[in-house]
C-alpha cells in the first residue's frame, strides 16, 4: 500500500504544534486560544469553544538560586 507523503507546499503550510479539540474539531496552536489556568502542578489546556480538557502539562518550575 503506498504511502502519503504531503506535498511540500502541504508540510511547509502545516504548523507543527497545534492542538485539536476532540470534541468539536477546534484547532489552534499551543500558544493559540486555549483557555489555560494551573492546578496545582500543572498547565490545564480547555477549548474556547466546548470546554473539553485537551491537555495537561507538568508546570514549569522556576530555577532555585543559591
Amino acid at each position: 500500500m503506498p504511502v502519503h507523503r504531503p506535498s511540500r507546499t502541504e508540510a511547509e503550510s502545516r504548523r507543527k504544534a497545534v492542538l485539536f479539540c476532540p470534541d468539536c474539531d477546534h484547532e489552534s496552536d499551543i500558544e493559540g486560544d486555549w483557555n489555560v489556568h494551573d492546578e496545582d502542578d500543572r498547565r490545564v489546556y480547555d477549548c474556547p469553544d466546548c470546554g473539553t480538557t485537551i491537555t495537561t502539562r507538568p508546570r514549569a518550575t522556576p530555577l532555585l538560586t543559591p
